[in-house]
């Protein structure tokens, strides 16, 4: 049995008495083409440790084992993780039904030889979208490359440019921890059921932290910013610093005093989280 083929994916449904669940973002990938898209875009090789979230029916699960991969599949809904485990009888894939928001991803990778490090290849809930992203790119020492498929606006969200009008405080998490791009665009179509919304496939590649930065200062800076972004940077952080400091500090690296968060890139609010110091708060 095909598990990416529209009509057999619709027999299975039926076979097992299951109704795609739309509050767990249930939309099962039905184009075998972009399966194939999704594994030469996470350079799949044969003994690549793989965690999955949300596996489902298993179409990728399928094609991840068929490359050879270890993979680690994580799966909520009690129906599916059912499926699974009746489906593949494969000592290359280690099943946890659980929901990915409670998982301890340090424990579960714990006894793994990390030498080599963990891919995430994902149809991931959208629903949970940016939980499971900030989660995942925090970990650069668990996890080389992180592949997903999400909902287009908020991959464009992701990548966006300084000045641009989905440049967000997102954008910025997203930059401290990974470099992202938008691999390709998954129409509707490619799922049963439709939703009503396009998806693109996005690579991250965590980022090493740079020690020298605080990390969580700066991501604070960023997050007050932009809780007002349409106001002024002065005015967004003036009850968290003294107003000659905020004043000083964007003189000193030669920006507009009249900027707004979303003027600002993240190599300028990086010099300025060097520069307004959690001493110089009030």
């Amino acid at each position: 049995m095909s598990l990416f083929q529209l009509s057999e994916v619709k027999a299975l449904l039926k076979q097992l008495d299951h109704y795609p669940r739309k509050v767990l973002s249930q939309n099962f990938l039905v184009d075998g083409n972009v399966l194939q898209k999704i594994m030469r875009t996470a350079s799949i090789e044969p003994g690549d440790k793989v965690l999955e979230i949300g596996p489902g029916l298993g179409a990728l699960t399928e094609a991840l084992l068929n490359g050879e991969c270890l993979v680690t599949a994580v799966e909520k809904d009690h129906n599916l993780s059912k499926h699974i485990k009746a489906h593949f009888d494969n000592n290359r894939l280690t099943l946890l039904e659980d929901d990915f928001l409670n998982l301890d991803l340090e424990k579960v990778f714990k006894s793994d030889d990390l030498s080599k490090k963990v891919k995430v290849v994902a149809n991931i809930p959208y629903k949970i979208t940016g939980i499971i992203i900030k989660t995942l790119i925090q970990l650069p020492h668990l996890f080389s490359c992180i592949v997903l498929m999400v909902q287009k606006e908020f991959a464009e969200r992701m990548v966006a440019k300084c000045g641009d009008k989905n440049y967000s405080s997102f954008t910025l998490l997203t930059q401290v921890f990974s470099e992202a791009k938008i691999a390709f665009t998954v129409a509707p179509s490619c799922f049963h059921p439709q939703p009503s919304v396009d998806s693109v496939v996005i690579k991250l590649i965590p980022k090493q932290m740079n020690p020298d930065i605080d990390t969580a200062h700066l991501l604070q800076i960023i997050h007050l910013s932009f809780a007002q972004r349409r106001k002024k940077f002065t005015t967004s952080l003036k009850n968290h610093f003294l107003k000659e400091d905020l004043i000083k500090a964007l003189e000193d690296e030669n920006i507009n005093l009249n900027a707004r968060p979303q003027e600002l890139t993240l190599d300028q609010f990086t010099a300025l989280s060097k520069r307004l110091r959690p001493s110089s708060t009030q």
